[in-house]
């Protein structure tokens, strides 16, 4: 080995034994900062979407989240032709059952008819024993079709409080002459459970609200 190289390999070593603590250290907060972070709790979730059957905690604010909302318009749509929106609640909000096991996805009305659609989340009132009625009147459903929730709106519905989110719902469309009076739309289940919603149509201009 040359003079030279000794040289080089004695600067080396005296250079690292210099910068070696610096690196530790630098190191060490490093770690210190990711342990802080990792020890960092969830940030506390504020919304609720609107269809979620448990009670609104204190602080929470019940939501229509935009994938969800754009799914519904798409809905409505694709299944009845209607392009005009959902009905609102006093809140905003679509309107959905009292133990939100449905809502009310879309409601028009013509000279002729009333046309109401409906998405049903509870998969209780999916069977053949479900009864409808309106205003205590039984009622059936021209048409009926299962569709399957989208993988984005799935994970967005659990970040905002659904904790399992279906995979797929059912839709519903039923019509009824314009003549007829609709106030409010109930459903049973098997086991005799009741979950209903108030419609308020107005003729030319329907308005619903929920309670």
């Amino acid at each position: 080995m040359t003079r030279e190289s000794r040289y080089n390999l004695v600067f080396l070593a005296a250079l690292l034994v210099l910068t070696g603590p610096a690196f530790v250290l630098v190191f060490r907060q490093k770690l210190a900062s990711t342990a802080r972070s990792n020890a960092e709790p969830d940030p506390v979730p504020r919304t609720l979407v609107y269809i979620a059957p448990q009670e609104t905690p204190p602080g929470m604010t019940r939501v229509l989240p935009p994938r969800t909302a754009a799914w519904r318009e798409s809905l409505c749509r694709d299944f009845s032709g209607q392009t005009g929106g959902s009905p609102k609640g006093s809140d905003g909000l679509p309107v959905t059952s009292d133990r939100q096991r449905f809502e009310l996805l879309a409601l028009d009305r013509d000279r002729a008819e009333i046309h109401m659609l409906l998405l049903v989340w509870d998969k209780s009132l999916t069977g053949p024993e479900t009864t409808w009625a309106i205003d205590d009147s039984p009622v059936k459903f021209q048409r009926e079709e299962q569709t399957q929730i989208p993988q984005p709106v799935r994970e967005e519905l659990g970040e905002n409080g659904l904790l399992v989110p279906p995979k797929t719902l059912l839709l519903k469309s039923l019509r009824l002459p314009s003549s007829k009076t609709v106030r409010r739309l109930t459903a049973r289940d098997a086991k005799g459970t009741i979950d209903s919603l108030n419609i308020v149509p107005s003729f030319t201009n329907p308005v619903t609200t929920a309670n």
